[in-house]
């Protein structure tokens, strides 16, 4: 990977989350795979895409996990002390809510691409 290379992927992580640049990677490989499908009648391509669609996507709800079992971490000790809690709950909230607006953007477009 070259040094431009990664110091976009940085700054695209910076500001928007690896979350949401996980799972924006898992949609463009499901377009392509329904593309290939569509246009190219490329049957063995579209199934490599989908699955890299899969591993993408997986790897974004594991990532999800763990910010949302780190924050959970956080929320305790801010029920302890009563320090750091606002930004855990921040955190989490902010997470929930990119989730949750990236699947509705999704919808039911990658799940047809996949199983189609």
């Amino acid at each position: 990977m070259t040094d431009d290379l990664e110091t976009t992927l940085e700054a695209l992580v910076d500001a928007h989350g690896l979350t949401n640049i996980v799972e924006a990677l898992a949609v463009i490989c499901a377009e392509k795979a329904e593309h290939l499908r569509a246009n190219w009648q490329d049957k063995t391509t579209a199934r490599a895409w989908s699955a890299d669609f899969r591993t993408l996507d997986k790897a974004a709800r594991a990532i999800c996990s763990m910010v949302h079992l780190h924050n959970s971490v956080l929320v305790r000790r801010y029920l302890r002390n009563r320090v750091y809690g606002h930004l855990a709950i921040e955190e989490h909230t902010r997470c929930c809510d990119a989730l949750d607006t990236e699947k509705r953007s999704i919808g039911s477009r990658a799940t047809m691409t996949v199983t189609g």
